[in-house]
């Protein structure tokens, strides 16, 4: 009885999902706004790992910016995703940007951030 009812709630998911949220597919790149031109780096008051970045430097690259911070469950869940993207596409032209957001004093210390990087596995890919 109970996998005919888990079944009935699978294969009936992707209708309601579809109800609530509308379709889960991406629309084509064609069908994507122009949203002009990035906003500039400048301002970034430090690169940690990595050169200083510019919108010349990304010319023509693919910029994931990702907001994150060190003491962060949801950050550190999506932190092997991010890598993984990183590795996967950088041949591609995807770099990825980390910009550390801090929420409590001990992550504003640039030292904790140093470590939290080395023990994260936060690591540079030059574009």
């Amino acid at each position: 009885m109970s996998a005919k009812l888990e079944r009935k709630v699978i294969q009936g998911a992707p209708i309601l999902l579809e109800k609530l949220v509308g379709s889960p597919h991406a629309d084509s790149v064609e069908s994507q706004p122009d949203l002009g031109a990035m906003p500039s780096l400048e301002g970034a008051t430090q690169w940690l790992n990595g050169p200083d970045l510019s919108n010349e430097t990304l010319r023509g690259k693919v910029d994931l910016v990702d907001f994150w911070t060190f003491d962060c469950i949801n950050c550190w869940n999506s932190l092997p995703y991010v890598k993984q993207w990183a590795e996967r596409y950088a041949d591609q032209g995807l770099v990825v940007i980390g910009v550390h957001t801090p929420e409590y004093p001990l992550e504003r210390i640039l030292d904790n951030l140093r470590k939290a990087t080395v023990r994260l596995g936060v690591q540079p890919r030059l574009p």
